[in-house]
């Protein structure tokens, strides 16, 4: 469902590059069988633009990262990734305002998934139609999402608050008198321009020092480290 603020943030039509308005998902996994990630090495029409073994370097575990929820466990040169015991998918996300786009990839089994969207609830869309495809296709499950405790334990969170900017957004972070967490998420240029409103979310304790929002936003629950709660 597309909402009266995916609405507000969408690109006018007229001001998104033509190219991106007949740009199909087909598109984007024909650029990555270009690219060789599939195919070590060799083009769609078979001719070798890598030498062999190159592209399994793209994807290889470089640098580990810590449990952030949304996020892959590991990144490679350029990809994310997804390591768990069935197998290890990588991919890249973007976003710009009113568009989000995914691309999930398993070299070993010679597939690739891409998904667009223009708003509403894309990562339970993602989560919907990726996840199906990859079990029908492979052995491989989507990483599940973190949630909260069932009954989360109170915390004094003096250490973490205040604000917290970017340029679009600052991040207030308060506790109330009943030891409640709270991130007030207040927009600021552009996304002020564009009609965004200021969001309230109520944080509690997930483990160590990782905060959880207590409900869900748009399909997922970033965790945030805390000290750090402009980083999901």
């Amino acid at each position: 469902m597309i909402t009266d603020r995916d609405r507000k943030l969408a690109t006018p039509r007229q001001a998104t590059d033509k190219r991106l308005r007949a740009r199909r998902c087909r598109d984007d996994i024909d650029v990555f069988r270009a690219a060789a990630i599939l195919e070590d090495g060799r083009a769609a029409d078979g001719t070798r633009v890598l030498a062999p073994g190159t592209p399994a370097r793209m994807h290889d575990r470089e640098v580990d990262l810590p449990e952030l929820g949304f996020m892959g466990t590991s990144w490679g040169l350029g990809f994310e990734r997804f390591d768990n015991p069935a197998g290890t998918i990588i991919g890249h996300d973007g976003t710009t305002i009113g568009q989000g786009a995914f691309l999930r990839m398993m070299p070993e089994a010679g597939l690739a998934v891409a998904l667009m969207t223009n708003g509403g609830n894309i990562v339970s869309l993602y989560r919907d139609v990726v996840g199906h495809i990859l079990g029908e296709l492979t052995d491989v499950d989507l990483p599940a999402l973190p949630v909260p405790p069932a009954q989360p334990r109170r915390i004094d969170a003096g250490r973490y608050v205040g604000t917290y900017s970017t340029q679009v957004f600052d991040l207030t972070v308060s506790q109330d008198n009943d030891q409640r967490i709270w991130i007030e998420q207040t927009p600021k240029g552009i996304f002020e321009e564009m009609g965004g409103q200021v969001e309230r979310t109520e944080f509690v304790h997930y483990r160590d020092d990782v905060l959880i929002p207590l409900d869900a936003d748009r399909g997922m629950q970033l965790r945030r480290n805390a000290g750090q709660p402009v980083a999901g």
